[in-house]
């Protein structure tokens, strides 16, 4: 085989494995995530067998207000990380925790900043 075509089938193969990755996450829409002071719970999820054990989210419309969104062991609670705070108006996705195994259970659970108020009819979404 030519030098150029392997070097060229070699460049498609790590572009596929990579984009392959790239989609290995599963996505879930969070709709009406209305926030108080108060911590709230949201749903319970669980790891895919596909990512990388990691717990990510993002708001999909505008934030008005300053969140603070965890992702808490099913059981108890318990922090899995720290909590990702995420400016008023940040569109991004935020880390949760990572190095979960794979079908381990999760509360998405959140809040507005201390002093912000409420927040009512934001969505997001949850990468895991």
């Amino acid at each position: 085989m030519p030098r150029a075509l392997a070097g060229s089938l070699l460049s498609c193969l790590l572009f596929l494995a990579l984009a392959a990755t790239a989609w290995a996450w599963v996505f879930t829409d969070i709709i009406d995530f209305d926030l108080t002071e108060t911590a709230y719970t949201y749903g319970v999820y669980s790891i895919s067998s596909s990512g990388d054990g990691s717990a990510s989210y993002r708001w999909v419309d505008d934030p008005n207000h300053t969140t603070v969104i965890s992702g808490n062991n099913c059981s108890d609670l318990a922090l899995l990380g720290g909590p990702a705070t995420i400016a008023a108006h940040d569109v991004a996705y935020h880390g949760l925790f990572g190095g979960a195994s794979a079908g381990a259970c999760f509360a998405l659970r959140g809040r507005v900043a201390t002093g912000a108020g409420s927040m009512y009819d934001h969505d997001g979404n949850l990468r895991r």
